[in-house]
């Protein structure tokens, strides 16, 4: 009986993991309202009213992979993408850290079984979040938790300044 117990205990959780998997796969990117301060692009100042919304997302993309869990393709070590789930994004305003949402999406390649993965965060500033009058400095950084897997070609962690100002 307590063999029968375990066996099936092990089954609703195998299934629960696999349901908690589906739900972060091929989900759409996120798409805040107001303006969208970006990093990695022009411009490096951004001037808002203090009644305007904005938001910010960012993290890595293009993460090639197999459809098995923990595989590795050559692609992957010659290149230096990371693997979903090494690198993060935090973002700092004047220094704190803002707490960010996340969310990870799929596209299918077209080999069978591989798929591309990409990790966004990101954060929806609300109208009045910012106060009239005050300049903001606004700091990315994407970092990489397994050195192994680090992007050579930009170095980890990377950090991007933008600055916001905000009219009354």
């Amino acid at each position: 009986m307590r063999m029968k117990t375990i066996v099936v205990v092990g089954i609703c959780l195998a299934l629960l993991t696999f349901a908690a998997l589906g739900k972060g796969a091929n989900r759409e990117r996120f798409e805040g309202e107001g303006l969208q301060i970006t990093f990695l692009e022009e411009p490096s100042e951004y001037t808002i009213s203090a009644d305007a919304e904005c938001w910010v997302r960012h993290g890595w993309g293009r993460s090639e992979t197999y459809g098995q869990p923990g595989a590795n393709s050559r692609f992957l070590h010659e290149t230096g993408w990371v693997i979903v789930g090494g690198g993060y994004f935090k973002l700092f305003i004047n220094g704190d850290e803002v707490k960010m949402n996340f969310r990870h999406y799929t596209d299918p390649l077209d080999t069978p079984g591989h798929y591309e993965m990409n990790c966004d965060w990101y954060v929806q500033f609300p109208a009045g979040y910012f106060v009239a009058g005050e300049t903001y400095e606004l700091t990315a950084e994407w970092g990489e938790r397994n050195p192994r897997n680090s992007v050579q070609s930009i170095g980890v962690p990377y950090r991007v300044t933008r600055w916001l100002h905000i009219s009354p």
